[in-house]
């Protein structure tokens, strides 16, 4: 096998030449055929290699918590919805059925080695990267304002302009390189930096921007060369390598969104679409953080920033989060399905006509069938024994990357697994192909190391090689060529002994292999014969479609995959691409020009089905045709009705919901004016308070102010003479003066203290001669001085004892 390309899965083609049953548009649960069969099939099935089906509670497991396999009151089983899906899908191959179900979202690519796939087409005609603010209206529409091509402030600038510090986090060799984890995608995300330095307001607040040598930087006071722009944020998928001398690698600069006053562009309702599927808004678990949290502002009407750029026809032809955005391909799935390229899709091939079919929009189904039940049912197969369970697995059950085209789009290879042409064929090329439908190649019982993070790894305990399980299928009103198929696909054409099916989870790892056996009864009774004549009657079918049927593509990969190959087990590992870009085998394979072959090419297993060489193709109805197609025609016209009576209550609930919603819609409306006038009036009262505070403060500061300078005037022209004189009259002369000097009419009260303590020294120290003159007139003295009788006479009583 080739260096870099290989997997655990391979495909198997579709057939263009799509098998119908002529009498698909006759089925019926109640108009038997004459040649409906009834009966059922026992089943025994034998585990190969461990086998592990787990009981349903994917979702619901605790952390770090083991899956159990699938039981019922404490014994194992194979769930029938199980087998029955692993059954089907091997009658689609073996009877050239459609596609099926399958996912029918429009992938999405970032592609730089690439430059005919992808450069050349986000630049159209050198069209550089627009920039802009996209906003969701409220009559559902979108609408981008431009700002232009977006202009780049490095790590450092917007550390010296804002003061922070994103070279320490994202430049090597910075002090705080170890609290960012190129690891955790919630590093990796640019709401990482809105939340790490968002004192500067990022994608919020408007600022003024020069141009420099090597991009922007802020503007300084009154600078005539601005531009007012915002600073918007963007994933980092890595630290930035600052090499001198030589160019340095790595994410070292943001972007700014410019104000340019262009009028805004009303983004079309397709663009929308592929926008959110690029980034699996339709998937929450595979969905960025940063697609998280914009999205929801988005739906609530808030603008958030996007890149876009145009095809010369739409002004906005596609747009993403990133300067170098997801870039959505020209087709999806369907549009490249082999079998949808004949007429009459629409009709039902032979896995819906036996196992039942509803309307798939998302395929691209425009049939006027009605629903069709399947006339199969499968019950459990419940465990022959005791089975015993096997070694602990831990592995990562990850889903697949089906936008991988060197894998899922048929190439043109050769057999060293390299292109024979110049380029890859992609979802972009009309003419492509899809690989076909997936299925994983047996191993031996070596089982695949896959291990990861145990935020990522699923553990569980398989059932040891060996476990046997019995069940039943049931069938009502099966032609025999129906039954054929079923039979045909059970036992790989009476091969059970060659070939082995797979089923349930850990198949990419090398389990669930098992051997079915089938027995048939009819009338309550073994029919062996009647099995093999059924199996030749499907041959028959097949050979009259399709004269190579027996050897055709579809059967030989499908046969090559059933049989455990001991060579090939090195070669169905998977491809690395580890978290630190030291190696990337998804990228060495494009660059050396290498696909995934064909599995028949790559093991040498180029094998079909041997010839049964008995039986017929069915015969086409007699005199019972008019007589079903009437019967038909009445249950439809009964299904119709019954329809359309469903879809008139659905439309009443549906209006009754939309009403309910407006309701609430308007609640939360009238909630939120409430709580932003509350808010208001909250605002209008801190602010009022403020300003009272502010005056009261400034009132306090004012007396102090004005007793700061009394106690100054005190300090030069004080009281304290007073204290030394010992005759009322001397008392008199300085204390006049000193009212005098302060400008008042009376004494200010924060000096009555002072003069009060002098007073009672100066009346102690004065001789007895003197002391009736105090006694006489020191309380008249006091209430000229303070201004206050009351006072006068109580302090006339206190220093005069």
């Amino acid at each position: 096998m080739s260096n870099y390309i290989k997997a655990p899965y391979n495909f198997v083609p579709v057939e263009e030449n799509v098998f119908y049953p002529a009498w698909s548009q006759y089925l019926s649960h109640d108009a038997p055929f004459s040649d409906g069969k009834s009966g059922y099939i026992e089943v025994d099935i034998e585990a190969k290699q461990p086998i592990f089906i787990a009981d349903g509670r994917l979702g619901q497991r605790a952390e770090g918590q083991k899956l159990s396999f699938f039981s019922h009151e404490g014994k194992y089983m194979v769930p029938g919805s199980s087998f029955k899906g692993m059954l089907r899908a091997v009658v689609e191959v073996m009877s050239y059925g459609k596609l099926g179900i399958f996912n029918q979202h429009q992938f999405a690519f970032r592609d730089l080695n690439n430059k005919p796939l992808y450069m050349n087409r986000i630049r159209q005609d050198n069209r550089p990267i627009q920039a802009g603010w996209l906003q969701k209206q409220e009559d559902g529409r979108y609408l981008l304002t431009p700002c232009g091509e977006p202009g780049r402030i490095s790590f450092g600038d917007i550390d010296r302009a804002f003061g922070t510090n994103m070279v320490d986090y994202f430049v090597k060799g910075g002090k705080k390189n170890s609290l960012y984890d190129r690891n955790k995608d919630e590093h990796k995300a640019a709401r990482f930096k809105y939340k790490t330095f968002s004192q500067i307001g990022a994608a919020e607040t408007t600022y003024t921007f020069v141009p420099t040598k090597k991009g922007y930087t802020l503007a300084g006071y009154n600078d005539p060369r601005g531009m007012k722009g915002v600073l918007v944020f963007t994933g980092q998928p890595g630290l930035r390598q600052e090499n001198r001398g030589r160019r340095s690698t790595g994410k070292g600069k943001e972007f700014i969104f410019f104000e340019t006053g262009r009028a805004e562009i009303e983004v079309g309702p397709e663009v929308i679409e592929s926008f959110k599927q690029a980034y699996f808004d339709y998937d929450e678990n595979r969905q960025t953080v940063d697609w998280k949290y914009w999205s929801k502002e988005l739906k609530k009407g808030e603008r958030i920033p996007v890149f876009y750029n145009t095809d010369g026809v739409k002004e906005v032809a596609h747009l993403g989060l990133s300067y170098l955005y997801k870039l959505p391909y020209d087709y999806g799935v369907a549009d490249l399905d082999p079998s949808k390229t004949v007429e009459n899709f629409d009709r039902l091939d032979m896995a819906e006509c036996i196992f039942g079919w509803v309307p798939n929009a998302a395929a691209g189904d425009k049939s006027g069938y009605q629903e069709l039940k399947g006339r199969v049912q499968v019950g459990h197969l419940k465990a022959v024994g005791s089975p015993s369970l096997g070694d602990s697995v831990t592995a990562v059950l990850s889903s697949p990357k089906a936008s991988y085209y060197p894998n899922y789009i048929a190439q043109h290879l050769d057999l060293a697994n390299h292109l024979a042409g110049r380029y890859y064929n992609t979802y972009n090329n009309k003419d492509a192909h899809i690989s076909g439908r997936k299925r994983y190649p047996l191993r031996t019982n070596k089982i695949l190391e896959n291990k990861g993070t145990d935020n990522v790894s699923t553990g569980f305990h398989p059932l040891k090689a060996s476990s046997q399980f019995k069940g039943r299928i049931y069938f009502h009103n099966l032609r025999e060529v129906e039954l054929g198929a079923i039979l045909s696909a059970l036992t790989f054409h009476d091969s059970a002994d060659q070939y082995w099916h797979q089923i349930g989870m850990g198949k990419p790892l090398g389990l669930g292999a098992i051997q079915v056996n089938a027995k048939l009864f009819l009338d309550g009774q073994e029919a062996a014969d009647a099995a093999l004549d059924a199996m030749g009657s499907f041959e028959a079918c097949m050979l009259q479609h399709d004269a190579n049927w027996l050897n055709s593509a579809s059967i030989v990969e499908l046969l090559s995959m059933a049989k455990a190959n001991l060579y090939m087990d090195d070669d169905l590992g998977y491809m690395v691409m580890d978290q630190q870009g030291r190696q990337n085998h998804f990228k060495e394979a494009k660059n050396k020009n290498e696909g995934l072959n064909r599995y028949s090419i790559l093991s040498g297993e180029e094998e079909g089905l041997l010839p049964l060489s008995r039986g017929e193709a069915p015969a086409e109805f007699g005199a019972e045709k008019d007589k079903l197609s009437q019967k038909i025609q009445e249950q439809q016209k009964q299904l119709k009705d019954r329809r359309e009576q469903l879809y008139a209550l659905l439309a009443i609930k549906k209006e009754q919901a939309a009403r309910e919603k407006d309701r609430a819609d308007r609640r939360r409306e009238e909630a939120e004016a409430q709580e932003k006038e509350r808010q208001k009036r909250a605002a209008e009262i801190a602010a009022k308070q403020a300003e009272i505070a502010a005056k009261q403060a400034a009132l306090k500061k004012a007396d102090e102010e004005r007793k700061a300078r009394k106690r100054e005037q005190a300090a030069k022209k004080g009281l304290d003479p007073v204290k030394e004189k010992t005759q009322l009259g001397q008392v008199r002369t300085v204390v006049s003066q000193f009212i005098k000097a302060s400008g008042e009419k009376t004494l200010a009260e924060e000096y009555w203290e002072e003069l009060k303590e002098n007073l009672a020294i100066a009346y102690s120290n004065s001789p007895k001669g003197k002391q009736r003159e105090w006694k006489k007139k020191l309380a008249k003295e006091l209430s000229n001085w303070l201004g206050d009788s009351a006072t006068a006479e109580n302090w006339a009583k206190e220093i005069l004892g």
